[in-house]
């Protein structure tokens, strides 16, 4: 039971991490605005959101949203969305994703907070 407590909390610990990491990533990105093209079919985790700024595309860094799709996004309307470069790879972040990011956050480390009390209350 120790393992399977232990093992739980090493991964919502590293979830935890994850959206500290990607926070991290959204506030140090550059502010721009991008035109909301369409929704694409990734092969193996979902549907992503694409935008198009100063002419070149980018794919959302989180999956998109597909039981809301209409009322989220817009075709041809520009949002407001942070765009970090790196030298290979870059990271879009759109309004989605700082909800995306703060939801992992919330649930995440909540989920951390309450597993640990209750191994201190209960040992």
């Amino acid at each position: 039971m120790i393992g399977v407590i232990g093992l739980m909390a090493l991964l919502l610990a590293a979830m935890v991490i994850f959206f500290i990491v990607a926070l991290i990533l959204t506030l140090i990105s550059k502010p721009t605005h991008g035109k909301f093209l369409r929704i694409i079919q990734h092969e193996v985790v979902g549907t992503y959101a694409i935008y198009e700024i100063d002419g070149q595309e980018y794919k959302n860094t989180f999956p998109a949203e597909i039981t809301f799709t209409k009322f989220i996004y817009r075709e041809g309307k520009t949002y407001p969305v942070r765009l970090f470069k790196g030298k290979k790879k870059y990271m879009l972040y759109d309004w989605y994703s700082w909800i995306v990011i703060g939801a992992g956050l919330v649930l995440s480390g909540g989920l951390l907070a309450l597993l640990i009390w209750a191994v201190l209350a209960f040992t």
